[in-house]
């Protein structure tokens, strides 16, 4: 069920035990666009696993987790053809995007609290990102032990999660306070500076993963940062 605020933002509404604060319109899509372009833009790409030989090959079977608008599993299902994408989200975001979905490609409504609804073993390659604000400290490690049952052997998890704020509080005073405002939110489900080792930990304590590997960039989203901030791939 939704429901409009102030004639304007359209919100989902009673989405099961999780907290999803975020609307599910078309403002809502652009924002999550943003987001992929930017994270895109830093890392050079849509993946950084080894995993392109496999999706050329084909008949390779990819999961995204928080599809949000859709905008990853479209574009990855329109270069590999011969693969199939899957993209669930606890929010139908994804519907409000008027893009083509490709033909091996596909969404599912899904509440990853309450499990993934696959079987074993399904997956070479299992994706995430910016994820931490819905999913809290107490729910990583059994969420982790869901992508690892549906993951095959010698699959890939790529997890990319973050921090935010402003990297010059006197540039911007106002935007400092906006983002500190949103870190302060975040921080109460989650709280970032605990729980991004711990994930680190319970990766590390999985004995069948293997060749771990973290890195970091920070992501300008100012719109005099270029392409990230102004998002002209929209």
């Amino acid at each position: 069920m939704t429901k409009i605020v102030n004639d304007e933002r359209i919100f989902n509404e009673d989405i099961g035990d999780s907290s999803y604060p975020m609307p599910i319109d078309t403002e809502e899509v652009y924002r999550l666009k943003l987001m992929h372009y930017a994270i895109k833009s830093a890392w050079k790409g849509n993946f950084s696993v080894p995993v392109k030989e496999a999706l050329e090959r084909g008949n390779a079977k990819i999961l995204d987790i928080g599809c949000g608008s859709g905008v990853w599993i479209r574009e990855m299902a329109a270069l590999y053809p011969s693969s199939t994408f899957i993209g669930i989200d606890i929010s139908p975001t994804f519907q409000s995007d008027t893009n083509p979905t490709p033909s091996n490609a596909s969404f599912q409504l899904c509440d990853i609290h309450n499990g993934l609804t696959f079987n074993d073993n399904t997956f070479d390659y299992v994706h995430q990102s910016f994820l931490n604000g819905g999913i809290s400290k107490t729910q990583w490690e059994p969420h982790i032990d869901q992508i690892v049952r549906i993951l095959k052997p010698g699959g890939y998890i790529e997890l990319q999660e973050g921090d935010v704020g402003v990297d010059n509080e006197n540039e911007n005073k106002d935007m400092h306070l906006i983002w500190e405002a949103l870190r302060g939110f975040l921080v109460d489900i989650n709280s970032f500076k605990v729980i991004i080792p711990q994930v680190k930990k319970f990766l590390e304590s999985r004995k069948q993963l293997t060749n771990i590997e973290f890195n970091s960039q920070f992501i300008d989203m100012a719109v005099s940062a270029g392409k990230p901030g102004e998002c002209d791939e929209y």
